[in-house]
């Protein structure tokens, strides 16, 4: 068992905004495999791929600690991110970035909508069974109350 893996995936893995259980829970994996990896137990080649890819760092890197830490993908939109303020992300949130970025602007929208109604713990998202997702949020303007519904067809 190597313990420096194992460090170096609780690093990846906080650093990407994941806990042990929701990592675990992203990959399909059972909590007690995983907490076996973190304390250094290597995993099989396809799950390490796996686990690099949702931290967003390569495996050589896991493995050694050698080499790129981060991908190359990961690389370019840290590097597109770092002309905004705030720019210290995650590798998890530029991810989540570039992601929306490939978005068309309406659905960009969307998102945001949804978004500004979860923070504001006013906004309410279902899910139904025909991939119709909907998620409504209250939005206050001039004093005045309006309502917004967003609607989605996944």
């Amino acid at each position: 068992m190597s313990k420096d893996f194992g460090e170096r995936l609780k690093r990846a893995l906080k650093e990407a905004g994941y806990s042990q259980k929701s990592a675990s829970e992203a990959l399909g994996l059972s909590k007690n495999a995983m907490t076996n990896y973190v304390g250094g137990r290597i995993p099989e080649a396809t799950i390490l791929y796996r686990i690099a890819k949702l931290c967003s760092v390569t495996m050589e890197w896991l493995l050694t600690g050698e080499g790129e830490r981060e991908t190359v993908k990961t690389q370019a939109t840290r590097k597109e991110a770092s002309g905004y303020a705030g720019a210290d992300l995650t590798p998890g949130e530029i991810e989540f970035i570039a992601k929306v970025r490939q978005l068309t602007r309406d659905n960009r929208i969307k998102v945001e909508g949804i978004v500004e109604g979860l923070l504001l713990g006013q906004g309410s998202e279902t899910c139904q069974q025909d991939g119709t997702v909907t998620s409504s949020r209250s939005m206050s303007g001039n004093g005045r109350e309006e309502a917004a519904a967003i609607s989605e067809t996944a």
